[in-house]
């Protein structure tokens, strides 16, 4: 309910803020509650939680970005989940599946929605440095925990990039 809440009071009649600005404090606000849970509850959904609000936070303070272009910073903030995993693994174990989650999961979606968000005009720059950005993610993703998957897909986006920018 700390989203919901947090974002009513940016409502008209209380804080009145515009909308981004609403979801910036809405996300700020959840960063800190969600860290305190995970840390002293040790439950993954709450760093899980935490994350997801970092990289919305991330998203809202994107304000006068072109909305194509918020894929690619989504995951970059993503790719910054990978080391926090790596971190979280050796200190905290239980809390370590939160960003692996929110940063496998969010990063697919997130080239996801930059193919689509390119209107079907291929030739707009946003596609590519979505492009970019995610093969940067799963070399990241491959030199942190090698695994096949990984292998096969940051060797592939590097070519599908240049191709877009091209």
């Amino acid at each position: 309910l700390v989203p919901v809440v947090a974002f009513s009071l940016s409502r008209p009649g209380l804080l009145d803020l515009v909308p981004r600005w609403g979801w910036l404090l809405a996300s700020l606000l959840c960063v800190p509650i969600y860290a305190f849970a995970a840390w002293r509850l040790r439950r993954p959904i709450y760093s899980g939680a935490a994350c997801v609000s970092v990289a919305s936070a991330v998203l809202a303070a994107m304000n006068g970005v072109d909305v194509a272009w918020l894929p690619a910073v989504l995951l970059l903030t993503l790719a910054a989940f990978l080391p926090l995993e790596q971190w979280l693994v050796s200190r905290v174990p239980t809390l370590a599946a939160g960003p692996r989650w929110v940063a496998h999961v969010g990063a697919p979606l997130a080239l996801l929605a930059a193919v689509l968000l390119v209107e079907f005009d291929p030739s707009r720059p946003a596609l590519a440095g979505a492009l970019w950005a995610g093969a940067g993610f799963y070399a990241l993703a491959l030199v942190l925990k090698p695994r096949q998957l990984w292998a096969w897909v940051a060797a592939a986006l590097p070519l599908v990039a240049l191709v877009a920018t091209l």
